[in-house]
C-alpha cells in the first residue's frame, strides 16, 4: 500500500495502480507514475497542469506525478465511458494530479529497489520534466505501445535510468 508504512512518499518514488482492461479482452494490469510532489499547478491559457514558477502562488499547487498517459476525451465524464486513458495509443508525458490518476496507489519501489540503484532526486525530477516540458521521453523512445514503450517503462527509465516492464 502506498505510502508504505514508517515512510512517507517522497519525489521520484514510483507508484502503481491496479487496473483491469474490459474493452477488448478481460486482463488485469498496472498503470505507472513517477511521483513528484507538490510541484503542479492548473494554467488556464494551455489547458493542462504545469509545474509551478516562482511567480505562482503556492495555495494553488497540487501533489502530482509524471507519467505516460491519454489525453481525456473533450466530454469526458467518467472513468467507464469506454475510453482507457492507460493503454491510448497516443498517449504522452503529461504532470497530472495523483488525485485524478486513481485512489488507492501502491508502492512501485520495493520492486525494482532490490534489482537497481535509483538515481538522485534531482536526477529523477529533471527527466520527468524534460519528459513533460520539452517531450524528451517520446523524442528518444517513439509513442506509446503497450509491449515495448508502456507507462512502466517510462516510470522506470525516470528512477533507475532502465527501461522496463515486468508486467508485459
Amino acid at each position: 500500500v502506498w505510502p508504505r508504512r514508517g515512510r512517507e512518499k517522497r519525489p521520484g518514488d514510483v507508484l502503481f495502480w491496479h487496473r483491469r482492461e474490459t474493452r477488448f479482452f478481460d486482463v488485469p494490469f498496472t498503470h505507472w507514475a513517477v511521483y513528484v510532489g507538490n510541484v503542479g499547478v492548473w494554467d488556464d491559457a494551455l489547458g493542462i497542469y504545469r509545474w509551478v514558477n516562482e511567480y505562482d502562488p503556492w495555495d494553488r499547487c497540487v501533489e502530482c506525478v509524471a507519467h505516460l498517459w491519454g489525453a481525456p476525451d473533450p466530454d469526458e465524464s467518467s472513468e467507464d465511458d469506454g475510453r482507457n486513458r492507460d493503454m491510448d495509443e497516443n498517449a504522452s508525458c503529461v504532470l497530472t494530479p495523483l488525485a485524478e490518476v486513481g485512489e488507492d496507489p501502491r508502492c512501485g519501489n520495493a520492486k525494482y529497489d532490490e534489482l537497481f540503484v535509483p538515481l538522485r532526486i534531482s536526477e529523477i525530477m529533471d527527466r520527468c520534466k524534460l519528459a513533460v516540458d520539452q517531450a524528451f521521453y517520446e523524442g528518444r523512445y517513439g509513442g506509446y505501445c503497450v509491449r515495448a514503450n508502456n507507462c512502466e517503462h517510462f516510470a522506470t527509465w525516470a528512477r533507475y535510468g532502465n527501461r522496463m516492464s515486468e508486467q508485459i
